[in-house]
């Protein structure tokens, strides 16, 4: 029917509440309030210069685009640049994804759909639109919290990272290709090893994983037996987005409650004064005794370029091709997909994805590369304000035991300290050839654990930057054939 300008700034008002309440699409940067929303005559092409100019006059950090009964909300230019000036890109293709999340409420502070989103030419948002594979941001969630929360693990849990297979027989590696051996819970977390994740996951009553993961607002891949497949274990499902990624990983910063992700406060219509507040609903979907050992755990992850600043916690993921990609598109062997970093406080949480939109060996993450770059940006954004600077420690619940450097659930702790002893390794070898030192040993025995003999070969460069980067320090040796 026909509209007044009044009535169909009414009319888009009350649409635009529907869906961002309801089904929360879009999300917009730091809006406190829309006073009232006028469109373009022409529908084809962005809000004039004149309405954009006085939408910053009242502080609202916003452009709307209207095209039909579609919208489209992008934060500010000027915002996005705050994000696109604080990092060195690679090149002009590459792009990130950013959602800031306060952790107390689910209310999104800040926002970032790509480089080049604000400009009125695309409609796709990096933050939200996104259906990629989390990689080992993932661990946190369907390994090692749910077995925190519904098996009682500490973090002192024991697992070998040794050579294993996915049930149906196919190998899973490390990243490097190494095994550490018999490690911790906590380290097996904090350096992301893979095969401890899958053998994590493989003690989990599958059911209680995915209600745990849907209370955070993820949806894994779940088949017609209503089952998830074990590549979950290292974050190989269909897909999350930074703001879905936030959200869940607030529980972890708040004490275990879900607050699904906001982006509008307020809304008041122009004709009536009727206002629409958001009002957000909390849920506890873990034991605050979850939720601190895992943030406890987190904060010994070190971020490329700086380590991790005090009182965050970190965790990254990489997801990578195929082979049959890799062969298609003639991409390198350390090409990667997606590069993850989710930062959190006690009040903040940053969620970062940092990668191309398509395929092409032109345009390529290479892992060491992209890693160090991702981790810089996080870094960037921390420093930058993105976070608060004065950030608390998390305080330990009565529900959470220390003993030594590990944390127990209160009623779990063991009885008497665990005390490991390793047998001196015997028969130490060091030769050199053509360049290359070569450092051997045999069976190093652990407790009732047998590791096999080491071998190690080493340019006599590496061994020098080795020496530099680590001199004073001491020399741990893992499962008989690593030496960090």
């Amino acid at each position: 029917g026909e509209f007044d300008q009044e009535s169909r700034n009414d009319f888009f008002t009350a649409y635009l509440l529907i869906q961002l309440l309801h089904e929360s699409f879009h999300f917009i940067f730091r809006l406190k309030k829309i006073n009232a929303l006028t469109t373009d005559e022409n529908t084809n092409s962005p809000l004039s210069k004149k309405i954009l100019e006085s939408y910053q006059e009242i502080g609202v950090d916003l452009i709307l685009y209207i095209f039909g009964t579609e919208y489209i909300l992008f934060i500010s230019k000027n915002n996005c640049d705050l994000i696109c000036n604080i990092n060195s890109w690679k090149d002009s293709k590459i792009d990130t994804g950013i959602s800031v999340l306060e952790a107390g409420t689910g209310k999104i502070l800040a926002i970032s759909p790509g480089r080049h989103r604000a400009d009125g030419k695309s409609v796709w948002n990096n933050a939200t639109d996104i259906n990629r594979q989390p990689g080992s941001t993932a661990k946190p969630l369907f390994d090692y919290g749910p077995g925190i929360e519904f098996n009682n693990w500490s973090t002192g849990k024991k697992f070998v990272d040794a050579p294993y297979s996915y049930s149906n027989g196919t190998p899973i590696h490390n990243w490097d290709n190494g095994y550490y051996g018999t490690m911790t819970l906590r380290r097996a977390l904090s350096l992301s090893r893979n095969i401890p994740a899958l053998k994590a996951f493989q003690q989990l009553d599958k059911q209680k994983v995915i209600k745990f993961v849907q209370s955070l607002g993820i949806e894994p891949e779940i088949d017609a037996n209503g089952q998830i497949h074990e590549a979950h274990a290292i974050g190989a499902f269909t897909g999350v987005n930074p703001v879905q990624m936030s959200g869940a990983y607030a529980a972890f910063a708040n004490g275990g409650y879900y607050n699904e992700p906001y982006s509008v406060r307020e809304i008041e219509f122009r004709s009536t004064g009727k206002k629409e507040i958001h009002k957000s609903t909390k849920n506890k979907v873990m034991s605050d005794a979850t939720a601190y050992m895992i943030a406890d755990v987190l904060q010994d992850v070190v971020l490329n370029g700086g380590g991790t600043p005090k009182n965050v916690g970190v965790k990254t993921g990489t997801t990578n091709f195929d082979d049959a990609t890799k062969k298609a598109y003639k991409l390198p062997g350390d090409a990667i997909r997606d590069s993850w970093c989710i930062a959190f406080s006690t009040k903040t949480v940053i969620a970062l994805w940092y990668g191309y939109d398509g395929i092409s060996n032109k345009y390529v993450s290479h892992n060491l590369q992209a890693s160090i770059a991702k981790d810089k940006l996080m870094l960037a954004l921390i420093n930058s304000g993105a976070m608060e600077s004065n950030r608390s420690a998390w305080k330990k619940p009565s529900s959470v035991v220390k003993i030594g450097n590990e944390l127990y659930k209160k009623g779990y702790e063991p009885e008497e300290p665990e005390i490991t002893t390793l047998s001196a390794p015997g028969n130490f070898r060091v030769s050199y050839n053509n360049g290359v030192a070569s450092l051997s040993w045999s069976k190093v025995s652990r407790l009732k654990e047998n590791f096999g003999a080491g071998n190690i070969h080493l340019t006599l460069q590496e061994i020098a930057d080795i020496d530099k980067k680590l001199a004073g320090m001491k020399f741990e040796v893992f499962g008989g054939n690593h030496i960090k």
